[in-house]
């Protein structure tokens, strides 16, 4: 997937611009994204990761029980992709809150994969909840997965690296900002969906994160 220094610093250029146009502060001097050390992860891997996210989200929403949906991801040999936190997530009589609401805060990073898979038309600015419906095809736990997986294809490549690069200095910013302060986050960012989405595009690059 090839990209040149040049187009980096002018992705880095749109994203600060973009942020500056909604007041959001971002730091001038954050390098770009290398983008051309990327190693990334193949589409087929991110629809994967899809299903086992979707499938873990029906379970959050009591559309399906944990065994039901573990019996699927083993039936068609997906629980060894599972996580050991998902895993405990679907054996426990009662998994922890925490572990409850981290289930439910991926449905963001869900929403981000399928875009990057061509199955979500728009990507906007990280304010709102996703609205899952909004994507043009779901993992349909009545059938096999393999056409869903093996059917993804990876939209335009720039696009993604636009996004990536644009997250990873949100992302940055919120880092860097004090846990206890009062004042309101700028532009109405919401910080736990930008989270999920800079880790989704972490993972997909393959940029040293595991889910």
């Amino acid at each position: 997937m090839p990209s040149t220094p040049d187009a980096d610093l002018e992705r880095k250029a749109t994203s600060l611009a973009f942020l500056k146009a909604i007041k959001f502060p971002a730091d001038l001097e954050l390098a770009p994204l290398a983008s051309a050390s990327f190693s990334w992860r193949s589409p087929a891997e991110v629809a994967e990761r899809c299903v086992i996210l979707y499938g873990l989200l029906y379970v959050v929403y009591k559309e399906k029980p944990a065994h039901t949906v573990l019996a699927y991801f083993n039936k068609f040999n997906l629980a060894e992709s599972l996580t050991e936190a998902e895993l405990s997530f679907l054996k426990s009589p009662k998994p922890a809150d925490e572990l409850v609401d981290d289930v439910s805060w991926s449905i963001e990073a869900l929403f981000l994969m399928l875009w990057s898979i061509n199955l979500v038309d728009d990507l906007e600015a990280p304010v709102e909840t996703c609205i899952l419906s909004e994507a043009d095809e779901l993992p349909d736990f009545s059938f096999p997965p393999d056409d869903f997986i093996s059917n993804a294809t990876f939209r335009n490549e720039d696009e993604i690296l636009d996004q990536a690069d644009l997250h990873f200095r949100i992302q940055t910013q919120l880092a860097g900002m004090s846990p206890i302060a009062e004042a309101p986050i700028p532009a109405d960012i919401f910080p736990d969906i930008a989270a999920q989405r800079h880790r989704a595009f972490q993972w997909i690059l393959n940029r040293g994160v595991n889910w």
